[in-house]
């Protein structure tokens, strides 16, 4: 009797402790949600979620930096869009994801992640929009 209830116990333990590692620890940050995340196997970034927007955007300067060749495509304008493939993302303790993102235009637009770095005063790599 006693080996059944400590085997429930147990069971009821590990139970609850899977349930709460599925918690991805976040900060606010002058409106941003920062996560830290891994990337592309073993890059250790800070990502910002933003719930509200269909597109991701990759920070260039991280691509360029870590030699990756962005792949494109052109809209209904028929304008080049740069994408990158940023593959087995991490947050917490979650599935690894992958996301194509579009390429950051730079702090003008106040969307990407350029300009989120420039705001936080730190390297934001990727800006994900709803996976």
């Amino acid at each position: 009797m006693v080996k059944h209830i400590l085997l429930l116990s147990l069971s009821i333990l590990f139970f609850t402790a899977s349930c709460f590692s599925e918690d991805i620890p976040f900060t606010l940050e002058k409106g941003f949600i920062v996560v830290k995340a891994t990337a592309m196997k073993d890059q250790h970034i800070e990502a910002v979620i933003a719930t509200g927007s269909p597109h991701s955007f990759v920070n260039m300067d991280w691509v360029l930096r870590n030699k990756w060749t962005p792949g494109f495509t052109l809209d209904k304008r028929g304008e080049t869009i740069f994408l990158q493939d940023v593959t087995g993302i991490i947050l917490g303790d979650q599935k690894p994801v992958s996301i194509k993102a579009k390429a950051d235009d730079g702090p003008k637009t106040g969307i990407g992640p350029a300009a989120i770095s420039v705001k936080l005063g730190r390297e934001i790599s990727v800006r994900t929009g709803s996976v």
